[in-house]
């Protein structure tokens, strides 16, 4: 998980400065939504030892998980303008 994320990273960053827009707000969307590993208990290894030890099964976690990550998605696109500045966000 987090290869892959350090992955996107690089390639969103140069393609984000190729078209010349402003990378802090892609790249904090990417963040948040690299850190959630809500929907199977393979995503991360701390779901793995819980889902080990207290006996969840995959429809446990998208049973919770999914209504979770929808929240966080709600959430991270309501406050995105906030927190990263408003408007489209292009380089002058």
């Amino acid at each position: 998980m987090h290869v892959c994320m350090h992955v996107c990273i690089y390639i969103v960053h140069y393609f984000v400065v190729f078209i010349r827009y402003m990378p802090e707000k892609i790249l904090g969307v990417l963040m948040i939504a690299g850190s959630c590993s809500f929907l199977s208990p393979y995503a991360y290894q701390t779901n793995l030892i819980v889902a080990e030890t207290a006996g969840y099964t995959m429809g446990d976690f998208l049973r919770l998980g999914g209504p979770l990550l929808l929240i966080i998605m709600i959430t991270t696109i309501m406050l995105t303008p906030y927190v990263w500045g408003d408007g489209p966000g292009t380089i002058d």
